[in-house]
């Protein structure tokens, strides 16, 4: 009786426990397993009977424990991670000088202004047409076009203006010089005197003149009214794109296709004696002469230079010497000396030996380099600046005498020639008195090459 008493306790036991563990679910207790309690030997089920409830209960393959990161990363040395750092910032930081140099390159070239210092008739050029050409990019291109007067036509005041200004200071403009002949005429230094009476404009040459990086055009009608008077020439004198009333901004490219749309534009006028075109540069104008004349040399009969630049970047290294090494991303080259053996027609070199600006020797490097040119001359102006080189007594008379050559094909049997001006000077005094070649007379002749 006892030990049924106690199997039957155990047996109880047993199930509650097992119904536990199973939550709920009805079982009993196999008889092997009570018999297996009386004798006091567990067997395999009656130790599965009384597992915990968690190892009945199923169960995941866990992962194997992972050692800690930092035991397996390698560490960065400190002065390494400075380095990557460092590195980092200073990359974002040329490339944002590079970006913002690219935005603003044109700006760092060129110097153009809105201001504007009367028309041609205020120099003493009353015949002339108000111009807006619209190129194919569709910017309105400004200027006019100064034309030789009739001979019937008795000539409005004298060839040019009053020396002691500048072409680059912004005085006012002396709206009665036109009107004042007498005076005007005797504020010019070089007393200019036509070759020839005035040719009606349909039959003379016509220049292109292109002006220099800074102002607009009109800020260069004083120096335009000597060459006019002096060459006999029509001229054709325009402000680039974003200079004084043009529309857009400038650039190297689209101040060629400025040019050339000048060109069309006397082309198409019909009027103009088309196969008597002259280009004429100063300073930058000269690198934008220089390549629209690779481009149409068939049309041009000469180009003609004044203290001009190599190249753009050889400028650079003089102005902002610290820009150098921004060459290759520049949209602005004007790579002018490599254009110049490219160029066959006839080419009169203006140089200024104080020119402070483009050093004298890039215009001798260009004129070495016009080995195909048929007719090449540099004259070199011993007192003359980079603004002021027009000025020197007698600069208007080269020109005219290079034209007259290459019209009446009297070139000379050097076809390289080297002069140098002899005294020169910018003040007012007329009183130096001239050989018959056209020299001051001390004594110093051309010199060949």
């Amino acid at each position: 009786a006892r030990s049924s008493h106690h199997l039957s306790h155990v047996s109880c036991e047993v199930e509650s426990a097992h119904l536990d563990g199973l939550h709920g679910a009805p079982h009993s207790v196999p008889a092997k397993e009570v018999v297996a309690l009386s004798t006091g030997v567990p067997s395999r089920a009656f130790t599965r009977a009384f597992a915990p409830a968690t190892v009945l209960a199923p169960t995941t393959p866990s992962a194997p424990s992972a050692a800690p990161a930092s035991d397996n990363k390698p560490k960065m040395h400190p002065a390494l991670f400075a380095f990557i750092v460092s590195t980092a910032g200073l990359t974002s930081l040329a490339g944002l000088i590079v970006m913002f140099l690219v935005r603003i390159q044109h700006r760092l070239v060129y110097k153009p202004t809105s201001s504007w210092k009367g028309d041609p008739a205020m120099y003493g050029m009353p015949e002339f047409d108000e111009v807006t050409v619209v190129t194919h990019d569709r910017k309105e291109i400004v200027g006019w076009f100064i034309k030789q007067l009739d001979p019937a036509t008795p000539p409005v005041g004298s060839a040019a203006s009053s020396a002691a200004d500048d072409i680059d200071e912004e005085a006012r403009v002396d709206t009665d010089m036109a009107a004042s002949t007498a005076s005007y005429a005797e504020s010019n230094i070089d007393q200019i005197e036509a070759t020839a009476p005035p040719a009606h404009y349909t039959s003379c040459p016509t220049i292109i003149y292109f002006h220099g990086r800074d102002k607009n055009a009109s800020f260069r009608l004083k120096k335009i009214a000597g060459l006019f008077e002096k060459s006999g020439c029509n001229i054709l004198l325009l402000s680039y794109r974003g200079f004084g009333r043009s529309t857009g901004k400038p650039s190297e490219r689209g101040m060629i296709i400025d040019a050339t749309s000048a060109l069309r534009y006397l082309i198409n006028r019909g009027d103009v004696n088309a196969k008597n075109l002259w280009v004429y540069g100063e300073s930058l104008g000269g690198a934008v002469a220089v390549k629209f004349t690779t481009k149409f040399q068939s049309r041009i009969n000469g180009l003609i230079l004044e203290n001009t630049f190599t190249k753009l970047f050889d400028m650079v290294k003089v102005v902002h010497p610290e820009l150098y090494i921004f060459e290759g991303i520049s949209a602005n080259k004007w790579l002018t000396l490599k254009l110049m053996p490219s160029i066959s027609v006839p080419i009169l070199f203006m140089s200024g030996q104080r020119d402070s600006f483009i050093p004298p020797h890039m215009m001798s490097r260009l004129f070495e380099s016009s080995t195909q040119s048929t007719y090449r001359k540099i004259v070199r102006f011993p007192d003359g600046t980079h603004n002021r080189t027009w000025l020197t007594k007698g600069y208007y008379k080269y020109i005219g005498e290079f034209i007259e050559q290459v019209m009446t094909n009297k070139i000379p049997a050097d076809r390289s020639v080297e002069v140098v001006h002899g005294k020169s000077s910018v003040v007012t005094d007329n009183s130096e008195s001239e050989d018959e070649d056209g020299y001051p007379s001390t004594g110093l002749q051309p010199v060949p090459a």
